[in-house]
């Protein structure tokens, strides 16, 4: 788990708040670093529990594609966890040129849901398609 940039700055607020209480003599300082410290930790709990349990296939059609043509990539997305997932951000990284990103809703133990999108094949070679990762948002994003 890698915290958003976001999260970086609520965390690194919190000891930033009580030094501002200790050097001005504002206790109410302190209330507000624990709440934002708190609000950090309960986030990080609730991605670690919703932490996404899905088991992927890909194809890609047809193997192989001329200059200008493109081919489809299907992901086949399983939910294999004991419950609903949340929101599920997917993103598979294209050629390390660029990446294909979709945002699945929330996907009930055991089912399952497919994906499609379209890779251009704009030169000549080997293309790679991977590594997919996927994501999960706490409630405050």
């Amino acid at each position: 788990m890698r915290p958003t940039r976001s999260g970086v700055v609520v965390l690194a607020s919190g000891p930033l708040l009580v030094l501002l209480a200790w050097l001005f003599g504002q206790p109410e300082l302190t209330v507000a670093a624990a709440m934002l410290v708190a609000t950090f930790v309960g986030c990080a709990g609730f991605v670690l529990v919703r932490r996404p349990r899905l088991e992927v296939d890909r194809r890609i059609r047809p193997q192989r594609v001329t200059v200008g043509g493109s081919c489809s990539v299907r992901l086949d997305i399983t939910n294999t966890g004991p419950s609903k997932s949340a929101v599920i951000g997917l993103r598979d990284v294209v050629d390390g040129r660029g990446q294909a990103s979709v945002h699945l809703a929330p996907l009930e133990a055991g089912s399952r849901h497919e994906v499609d999108y379209r890779v251009p094949a704009d030169r000549r070679g080997l293309h790679f398609i991977g590594p997919l990762t996927a994501e999960v948002e706490d409630p405050f994003g």
